[in-house]
């Protein structure tokens, strides 16, 4: 037959570390009245999950309604716990291995009594319950376990989007206290530990929310202590999500814009002889454009005090420079023949005036004139979709503190640095192009553009 009336509470199989609660109530949820309790101490304890004897209690005890309780050779000692009379929870640390036994009337005058069992302590009605569940009282009895504390984020998001990152306990009826979250945070190759201000006391229930723009790939922890069961717990939390690339920064970070001339060359008068040295054409990159840097910094969320690029910047075009005396009406351009013929000091055939016409347009294209790709400019370009500098100013991030034009100041000059370093291998791979595309030129001529030797 189900129990009419239960009585649910802590173990009692040892001495309890705390007072707890002990409840008693009508299976239907009626009233009760009349409510007493007692606190009967065994010789012995298994709650091996046998039936429950009920025994009457012999004269001249007062307890002499049939309670289910230890039996005669299994107790010593029963006490009444008068402070818990007509309560239906009674709030009782027991002092050693033993039972809580309480009696009531319930709404239709009858007057049962019952006994804090495993079973019913674990939340199960009746060892009968368990057996049907197909669970042993053992493994529901467990010992209850200690409460933990939650840190949840989303997984990902993407850099600028709001992220919200909540800190709660596992055991909404309990009052916890944080005392620490920090933040590790990674963009790119560069790491930041950050210690954001702790929330100290939350209530019980109550969740402590991190919201803000997600800026970098980041592992978050907090520390903190909860008061539970007469003891100090010290709590350990912690999470991590990732934040992925932006749409825009995932496309090329090329020169959108072609290069562009700027006048003559660093040499305008070509050298007659071929020990003078010269210079046909200039190629000049131009750094994006970091003084026009757009940056933002997240005031909030578990991203906060982090500076990231809210736009990339573009770059501007490139400038060539081509020197004067490959075109005509310079001087050392017209000093060569119109037709073939003349030779120079060292017997060899002297480049005509379409000769030269013919080098300016491989100097232009050598230069990047016509975008070709064998020139320094589609070198640029290949070097650039190669490095991916796109990804790295949209990824880059900074902990600098100040004003935003001091941060955004700080955030170009470090971007810059990255360019430059960037700059100096590409330098490294544009001499080399030299060293074997303007020989082809020259001798592609069939001819010597020096006048004398």
């Amino acid at each position: 037959m189900p129990a009419v009336l239960q009585l649910t509470g802590e173990r009692t199989d040892a001495p309890m570390a705390a007072p707890a609660d002990f409840t008693l109530s009508a299976v239907d949820g009626g009233l009760l009245s009349n409510v007493r309790w007692w606190f009967m101490q065994p010789m012995a304890n298994t709650f091996n999950g046998d039936s429950i004897p009920f025994v009457r209690e012999p004269p001249p005890s007062t307890f002499t309604l049939p309670v289910p309780r230890y039996p005669d050779a299994q107790r010593t000692t029963v006490v009444e716990l008068t402070e818990c009379a007509t309560q239906v929870t009674c709030r009782y640390q027991a002092p050693a291995a033993g039972a809580v036994v309480a009696m009531a009337t319930l709404a239709d005058g009858r007057v049962l009594g019952a006994r804090a069992t495993p079973a019913l302590a674990c939340g199960v009605a009746g060892v009968s319950g368990l057996r049907a569940a197909g669970r042993s009282l053992a493994a529901a009895c467990e010992p209850p376990a200690p409460p933990t504390l939650k840190l949840e984020c989303p997984s990902s998001s993407t850099r600028g989007e709001k992220i919200a990152c909540e800190l709660r306990l596992s055991d909404a009826t309990l009052v916890f206290s944080v005392s620490e979250v920090e933040v590790y945070a990674t963009s790119g190759t560069s790491g930041f530990s950050i210690v954001l201000s702790a929330p100290g006391p939350i209530a019980a229930g109550a969740v402590y929310r991190m919201e803000g723009p997600a800026v970098a790939t980041t592992r978050l922890s907090a520390k903190g202590t909860v008061a539970w069961r007469g003891q100090t717990l010290n709590l350990v939390g912690s999470t991590s999500f990732v934040v992925k690339e932006r749409p825009r920064e995932l496309d090329e970070y090329v020169m959108t814009l072609a290069p562009k001339a700027d006048g003559p060359g660093r040499t305008t008068k070509f050298p007659s002889t071929n020990r003078g040295g010269s210079t046909l054409g200039l190629y000049r990159r131009q750094p994006p454009l970091f003084d026009s840097l757009q940056i933002a910094t997240a005031a909030t969320g578990p991203n906060r005090g982090l500076s990231y690029v809210v736009s990339v910047p573009g770059i501007p075009a490139s400038l060539i420079n081509l020197t004067f005396a490959i075109f005509p009406g310079d001087p050392w351009y017209e000093a060569h023949p119109v037709q073939p013929g003349p030779l120079n000091d060292a017997g060899v055939l002297i480049c005509t005036r379409s000769k030269i016409d013919d080098l300016r347009l491989q100097a232009e294209r050598h230069e990047g004139v016509t975008l070709a790709s064998n020139s320094h400019y589609g070198l640029d370009q290949a070097f650039l979709r190669r490095v991916k500098l796109g990804a790295f100013i949209g990824a880059h991030v900074s902990n600098v503190a100040g004003s935003p034009d001091q941060i955004r100041r700080q955030m170009a000059l470090e971007l810059m640095q990255e360019w430059s370093r960037e700059d100096a291998y590409l330098w490294i791979l544009q001499r080399a192009f030299d060293a074997k595309d303007v020989p082809a030129m020259l001798a592609a001529l069939g001819c010597s553009i020096y006048l004398k030797d």
